[in-house]
């Protein structure tokens, strides 16, 4: 008698079966490892801008409390006029702090291989630089009209936002663009972490922040052209840094931002 087992394969349904569910696994866990992965690198990202910070608090004690410009049109606040050679600007003139060009580069944001250059022709030559952070020039002047920042002036230094994220464009952050339909926050800003971004404060602590929460209920970025506190005033001088007034502008600019990433 032939005692062999018979064997069979696996059934067509049974193939469609297990390929169903594997798809299923892998819809429902494919979003969760992207999300762990853009954690990691959000996470990444704030350790830079926590460096950043740290490196500008240094340069702001050794220039006597002189917070680092936007650009050294002059050479420094005690110093001369430069030649335009030897134009560069804050990223730059914090290197001799960071001493890491990779500091310089989000690892979520598109464009963190792209390389900017002004003042590389100098001598000596300062160096070319990677371009994810922008500065916030009220904090950090630059020198073009002998205008210097002191840390002094500055009389929040917690709640007010000194470097924040790029997507690309010149390195500075939260400019006062709104003319001619230009939208600075949705066309140069980067708010790639799950629609937030990452932010250095001047008192060099760093945080992930939703865009909207920088200029609701409190504006973290200090003059914009529309500024208006609750009697209808407005934030006085021209990039006052310690304008805390809402900016109905900045605030519909940041939303679009948010909305490109969702």
């Amino acid at each position: 008698m032939n005692t062999r087992r018979s064997r069979h394969g696996f059934t067509l349904i049974e193939l469609l079966v297990v390929i169903a569910i594997i798809a299923i696994l892998a819809a429902i866990l494919f979003p969760v490892f992207a999300q762990a992965r853009e954690k990691a690198r959000a996470v990444s990202c704030l350790s830079n801008l926590k460096q950043l910070g740290l490196a500008s608090n240094m340069y702001t004690q050794d220039w006597d409390e002189t917070m680092v410009p936007e650009d050294n049109y002059m050479e420094h606040p005690k110093g001369v006029p430069n030649p335009d050679p030897n134009f560069a600007f804050w990223i730059q003139l914090l290197q001799p702090y960071i001493k890491n060009s990779q500091l310089m580069k989000c690892p979520s944001n598109p464009n963190r291989d792209k390389i900017f250059c002004d003042g590389c022709a100098a001598d000596p030559p300062y160096p070319p630089f990677y371009i994810s952070y922008g500065i916030n020039w009220r904090v950090s002047r630059n020198l073009y009209d002998g205008v210097v920042s002191y840390l002094a002036n500055v009389e929040k230094p917690a709640s007010k936002i000194h470097i924040g994220e790029l997507r690309f464009g010149v390195p500075d952050v939260g400019s006062d663009w709104w003319g001619d339909g230009n939208h600075f926050w949705r066309d140069f800003t980067f708010a790639g972490h799950t629609q937030t971004f990452n932010l250095a404060f001047v008192d060099g602590h760093a945080k992930n922040m939703r865009p909207t929460a920088t200029v609701s209920p409190v504006n973290m970025w200090g003059h914009f052209d529309d500024n208006t506190d609750a009697q209808g005033t407005g934030c006085g001088e021209f990039a006052n840094v310690n304008c805390d007034a809402p900016s109905p502008q900045a605030l519909a600019d940041l939303k679009l931002l948010e909305d490109l990433y969702k």
